[in-house]
């Protein structure tokens, strides 16, 4: 079962990126329309939580559903349009919204959106120089300190403060156990369905008594709720190899994407593929994503990106209409 779940994302990006589907132009005006649609209807939903705070909650479940659904319908637009000018206001635009989710994870993706689409837009900014890795430099740490609060809380002790919520706690115990398994189980990790993944919790392993953490809320046996609520942690089970392998599964990507941009010198894909790539680094502090339903997305829709790379410049010379 946790071999399944282990595989899927990958099974997504793959399968998308070996069957190659087409879109027409049509059908890349009639999603782009969708995406729009979309967030009209949601846009009502962010602004009155503005004033009326629990609106969010309420409606989305969770605040992060609402953060995690603008950010996919805005990345689809982007990818549906020409990536003219005007399409990366209204993309920035559309992202907007999502900060009165109030999650911090959120701040730092925005962050890197900002700098990704005003800056590296221009083909000179992705050259490799001096220059270029100083900006990347200070992107990175801006987005570093927008997130430092949760940085802080699972890599320092702030699980320690007042007012700290539960699950946080969690996480805390998860990843501060995970550095003790890497080091206990070398080369290859503790193996699958024996740390912080749902299989792990679901038949219960015995690493979390082994390491006297099955009391602790959200992962004790009568509730390992919080068990699968962070993605890094899980990666104890591959032990460092697991983990260079994860590094370059990532890594080949924006290698790949930055082999595409240096053959046709346009940006689209390589801000894409760095886009959903900073995503998924980001929300996978805090949150399973990778083998969620939102990484399920975002892997389908970057292996749509990577394997369409050749029908780039025809999308550019002939841009779709507008209605």
């Amino acid at each position: 079962m946790d071999l399944i779940i282990q595989m899927k994302p990958y099974l997504a990006f793959f399968c998308m990126y070996q069957l190659k589907p087409q879109f027409s132009n049509t059908q890349r005006l009639l999603l782009k329309q969708l995406m729009l649609l979309f967030w009209f209807i949601l846009l009502p939903i962010g602004l009155v939580n503005i004033i009326i705070p629990q609106t969010i909650p309420t409606i989305m479940i969770h605040p992060t559903n609402f953060a995690g659904v603008i950010t996919a319908i805005s990345i689809v637009y982007l990818y549906a349009s020409n990536y003219t000018k005007k399409d990366k206001i209204i993309f920035l635009i559309m992202l907007t919204i999502g900060l009165v989710s109030g999650r911090s994870k959120f701040y730092g993706f925005y962050a890197l959106s900002i700098v990704t689409i005003l800056y590296f837009e221009n083909p000179d900014h992705l050259k490799i120089n001096i220059k270029n890795i100083s900006i990347l430099t200070c992107s990175v740490t801006i987005i570093i300190l927008v997130a430092w609060e949760k940085i802080m809380l699972y890599f320092g002790q702030g699980f320690m403060m007042n007012g700290t919520e539960k699950s946080d706690i969690a996480r805390f115990v998860l990843y501060a156990t995970s550095i003790s398994i890497f080091v206990d189980y070398l080369p290859f990790g503790s193996g699958l369905a024996s740390f912080a993944t749902h299989t792990s919790g679901y038949y219960y392993s015995p690493l979390y008594s082994k390491y006297d953490i099955d009391n602790v809320w959200g992962i004790s046996k009568n509730d390992w709720s919080f068990i699968a609520d962070t993605y890094y942690p899980s990666l104890a089970q591959f032990g460092i190899v697991g983990i260079c392998l994860f590094i370059s599964f990532w890594l080949y990507l924006l290698k790949k994407s930055y082999t595409i941009f240096s053959k046709t010198q346009e940006t689209k894909i390589f801000a894409l593929t760095l886009l959903i790539t900073g995503y998924c680094i980001i929300e996978n502090i805090a949150d399973a994503s990778f083998t969620s339903n939102k990484g399920f997305f975002m892997l389908m829709l970057l292996g749509l990106i990577l394997s369409n790379n050749h029908d780039l410049k025809n999308e550019i010379s002939q841009p779709i209409k507008q209605s």
